[in-house]
């Protein structure tokens, strides 16, 4: 298995450390590569270190930009509830990649911050990809707004309603 794929694998069973030395290793020998850059930012990102998978996303995307560094680095400041700079980032994921993920992630942004664009971004995610915006709704309700503390009534009011004029 080659250090990339072992390194996701690492990640997609959660031995983030073990990820993590994998990946610091591999990018002393050579900093250059920006999929391991890419690779220490989502395992940065997993664990909740936002500043430095902020640093590994932006050294991968110097390197090369690619949809994936621009979504990871908008999905970063979108769970430190840094709105503007996530749209920011989807935007140029989007300029990349016409892909429901970063429409709907475009979605609960606009959301957040009270903007009407909110549902367009939603029915345009739905309209891409039925089955992965069903999926990420269900993934973020269960994951974030079930628990969430930090959201206002008026904020998870209208999630729910515009979780319901999609199904």
């Amino acid at each position: 298995m080659d250090l990339a794929k072992e390194i996701r694998s690492l990640i997609d069973r959660k031995e983030y450390l073990a990820a993590g030395k994998l990946a610091d290793q591999e990018l002393s020998k050579n900093n250059k590569n920006h999929y391991f850059w890419y690779l220490r930012g989502i395992i940065s990102l997993k664990r909740k270190n936002y500043p430095y998978s902020l640093e590994c996303f932006e050294n991968a995307i110097q390197l090369k930009k690619e949809y994936e560094y621009f979504l990871a680095k908008g999905i970063t400041y979108f769970e430190m509830f840094e709105f503007e700079e996530a749209i920011l980032e989807f935007e140029n994921a989007l300029s990349l990649k016409k892909d429901a993920e970063v429409y709907f992630y475009l979605s609960l942004c606009h959301m957040f911050i009270g903007t009407a664009e909110s549902k367009e971004y939603m029915e345009t995610a739905y309209l891409k990809n039925k089955k992965k915006t069903k999926e990420l709704i269900r993934l973020f309700y269960n994951d974030v707004l079930r628990k969430s503390w930090e959201l206002d009534d008026k904020q998870k009011k209208e999630l729910r309603n515009l979780i319901e004029s999609l199904s």
